[in-house]
C-alpha cells in the first residue's frame, strides 16, 4: 500500500506505529546527544539532567543515494502538540520543508506552545541554489 507518491522511497519502518522513534538518519539522535549527554565516554551536553521526550515526526527517504529526513507538516505538528500535551518545558527540531505560498506550516501549533508556555527552539536552513551561500535562521 503507498501512503503518498513515492512512498517506496521511504526506508524503516514508516508506516508502523509503535513505540520505538529509532532515527535512521542520525540527526535527532545526535542533537539529542548533545543536549541530554551525561557524559559518559563524550562530553557532557546542555543539560544533562533534562528527560528527553522522543518524538519522531519524520521519515527517511532515500535521495540520489543519500538517506534524508522527509515527512509532512501534519505529522510535525502533531508531534508538537503532543510534546506540549505531554509536559514539555523546552521543544527542539531542526528541519526544513518545501514551502509555497500561503500562510506559515506551523504557526498555530507553535502558538498554542508559546501559549502553554513552552519554550520552542528551531533551526531551519535555506540553501540558495547555484550559490554558496546557507542562511541558517
Amino acid at each position: 500500500m503507498n501512503i503518498i507518491d513515492g512512498a517506496q522511497q521511504f526506508v524503516g519502518d514508516f508506516l508502523d506505529m509503535d513505540d520505538i522513534p529509532d532515527d535512521k538518519v542520525g540527526h535527532g539522535t545526535h542533537v539529542a546527544g548533545i543536549i541530554g549527554s551525561k557524559g559518559h565516554k563524550m562530553p557532557i551536553g546542555v543539560a544533562p539532567n533534562c528527560t528527553i521526550i522522543p518524538i519522531k515526526v519524520l521519515g527517511a527517504l532515500n535521495a540520489n543515494g543519500k538517506v534524508v529526513g522527509a515527512g509532512l507538516i501534519d505529522d510535525i505538528n502533531s508531534g508538537i502538540k503532543y510534546a506540549v500535551d505531554k509536559g514539555a518545558d523546552v521543544i527542539n527540531m531542526s528541519l526544513g520543508i518545501k514551502h509555497t505560498g500561503g500562510g506559515l506550516p506551523h504557526r498555530d501549533v507553535i502558538k498554542y506552545a508559546l501559549d502553554n508556555d513552552v519554550t520552542v527552539v528551531a533551526a531551519s536552513v535555506t540553501m540558495v541554489k547555484k550559490t554558496n551561500i546557507i542562511l541558517v535562521l
